[in-house]
């Protein structure tokens, strides 16, 4: 069995998507981006994250786009697991 070093897609071959990219609609709203960008949660843990190109307000429809927005998320993971490490800090210092 060989492994997959280095994996790649073929937009432009594949029969469902035949190169496809995200575009804004005539009824876009940046209100539409924000709300989607709001992680899925309960509590204040982040379950689930969206991002890529379509995600960006300015950078739509760009690979810069779907890396700008998947270090946004990241981030707020980031920002959770540090806020809960600092908790876990203040616990050990007040006992």
């Amino acid at each position: 069995m060989m492994t997959c070093v280095l994996c790649r897609t073929n937009w432009a071959a594949d029969k469902f998507f035949l190169g496809s990219y995200s575009t804004i609609t005539a009824s876009y709203n940046t209100k539409h981006i924000d709300w989607m960008m709001t992680p899925v949660s309960n509590s204040q843990k982040p379950k689930l994250l969206f991002a890529g190109e379509a995600y960006h307000r300015e950078f739509m429809s760009s690979l810069h786009g779907a890396y700008e927005t998947g270090r946004q998320q990241a981030m707020k993971i980031v920002q959770y697991e540090e806020s809960v490490q600092e908790k876990q800090v203040n616990r050990t210092t007040a006992i």
